[in-house]
């Protein structure tokens, strides 16, 4: 049977601001433990990149743990031992044996994405560089910076702010500017990924509500 949406569903979801939270720490494993009973629901992490869409998840459902995560690229591996301590890489998804992985109850998958434009120009791109500016509350770095031939090149902590991140998230770690580069392309903007998520957690609240109200009460709402 086909739902339809009241009108004030849609409206309301219309007019509903990005969330913009900040997004919570990140908690490490090891998987469910007595002793964090309460503490939200335990997360696995596949194709997990810098963690962006793991941080939105987090704050869409109101925190969690992240008891592993799995990415085989060796940049990925440095930022996720420094920003996600104690959390264990499960590497290659082909090489990762199943059974023996700590069952989670959330398996969020961040497959890898274009890598980041370089024509950031124009009249609409300033605009949204500048509201961004705004809604995080700190200035924009320098878009280039010196390269190894002498020319400039894009600053990966410009790439860095666009994305949503802390400073220096990726851009502290002795990586190659490529690699920062790579990774913050390749991820996810966390107030996007909370946003949306949350859009589903009200999608699926609403399926529920309705299939649980008597029939009675759902002809007489539709009446």
């Amino acid at each position: 049977m086909t739902r339809h949406r009241s009108p004030r569903s849609l409206r309301a979801r219309a007019a509903r601001p990005l969330a913009l939270s900040p997004a919570p720490a990140v908690t490490p494993g090891p998987g469910r433990d007595a002793s964090r009973a309460g503490s939200g629901p335990v997360v696995g992490s596949l194709c997990t990149g810098y963690g962006g869409l793991d941080l939105g998840v987090l704050a869409a459902l109101g925190g969690g743990l992240i008891t592993w995560v799995a990415n085989s690229d060796r940049h990925i591996a440095q930022v996720l031992a420094a920003r996600m301590p104690g959390v264990p890489n499960l590497g290659d998804l082909r090489d990762i044996d199943w059974v023996a992985v700590e069952p989670v109850d959330v398996v969020v998958a961040g497959w890898p994405c274009q890598d980041m434009p370089t024509n950031l120009r124009g009249r609409r791109t300033e605009a949204a560089i500048h509201r961004w500016e705004t809604v995080l509350g700190r200035s924009t770095p320098h878009r280039t910076q010196p390269g190894n031939h002498g020319r400039l090149v894009l600053a990966p902590a410009f790439v860095e702010h666009l994305m949503g991140l802390l400073r220096r998230w990726v851009t502290d770690l002795p990586l190659p500017r490529t690699a920062q580069l790579r990774a913050l392309g390749n991820g996810v903007i966390p107030h996007q990924a909370t946003h949306a998520v949350s859009l589903l957690l009200d999608d699926l609240a609403e399926l529920l509500d309705t299939d649980h109200q008597p029939a009675t009460s759902r002809n007489a709402g539709a009446a």
